[in-house]
């Protein structure tokens, strides 16, 4: 005759190792979509466009003053996936977009890629005329 055993659950336990291994994530890429030449006193929108990675991301938008001997100091803009500005000067500027994500996966911590591109004022009539 078989007798019933009683088991504990608290005293069975089965321990297992798992080792999973990942590939590293593309690295991180931006670009900036937007005009180079624009028309002073009208308004403009840059948008990053980002590829590359996962997780979580975060945008710094720095402008640069064309002072007519080259670009002033860098002034943070924005923190937002865009930035909307304008040319007030007839100058130019310059825009530096700085992106970073925050990878989600062990062992791979963030990325960060910075690109510049230069705005023209584009020669408007403003400008040429000197009233800008």
């Amino acid at each position: 005759m078989a007798v019933p055993v009683e088991q504990d659950a608290d005293t069975l336990t089965e321990s297992y190792t798992v080792h999973v291994q990942t590939e590293p994530l593309p690295p991180v890429e931006v670009t900036i979509d937007g005009p180079t030449f624009i028309q002073p006193h009208t308004d403009y929108t840059w948008t990053a466009s980002v590829s590359g990675g996962s997780g979580s991301t975060t945008y710094s938008w720095y402008r640069a003053e064309d002072t007519g001997s080259g670009p002033g100091p860098w002034e943070w803009v924005s923190g937002s996936s865009s930035y909307t500005g304008r040319d007030v000067d007839c100058h130019g500027f310059e825009l530096k977009l700085e992106v970073t994500r925050e990878f989600p996966s062990p062992g791979q911590n963030s990325d960060t890629d910075i690109v510049t591109i230069t705005v023209d004022d584009g020669g408007g009539t403003e400008c040429i005329m000197g009233i800008g």
